[in-house]
């Protein structure tokens, strides 16, 4: 597995990925704005189509940023691709000098707040019914921060 800046020849394959897994997906230009970020990175099988296997976008302003999201391929899920995508993307943030690193997580993802949590993330607030579940449902988002010393 190579993980890697994403480049603008990643961002129909990342985007079809997040598409198939999102039941609201943004626009492709937001997508590939966000995916095209300094810190944003793909996770791409050493083959000779490169198959993505997923992708971290990470935006930051300051000393601050924000996982926007992270996917992995259904197909190669639970092999440490999210695992890898966020250390390494954690390892280049603080390198930057960045400090505190926010995101937002649906309460029903109990894989994401599972592997926040192994890696220091600290839920501190919650924004009720900010979701909408596959039903409409109104869900809510765990907002977690990881300080970076």
């Amino acid at each position: 597995m190579n993980i890697m800046q994403a480049q603008s020849k990643h961002v129909i394959e990342a985007y079809q990925l997040f598409c198939e897994h999102r039941n609201q997906a943004w626009s492709e230009k937001l997508f590939a704005d966000s995916l095209l970020r300094p810190f944003s990175l793909v996770a791409l099988q050493q083959t000779p189509d490169e198959t993505m296997l997923g992708y971290l976008m990470l935006s930051h302003v300051l000393d601050e940023a924000e996982i926007e999201d992270i996917c992995v391929n259904p197909n190669y899920r639970h092999t440490g691709i999210a695992t890898q995508l966020l250390v390494t993307g954690i390892d280049k943030l603080t390198q930057a000098g960045i400090k505190r690193v926010h995101l937002e997580v649906r309460q029903s993802n109990f894989a994401a707040i599972a592997l926040y949590k192994r890696h220091d993330f600290r839920h501190i607030a919650t924004r009720t019914n900010y979701y909408q579940d596959e039903d409409g449902e109104p869900e809510n988002a765990l907002i977690f921060q990881l300080t970076v010393d």
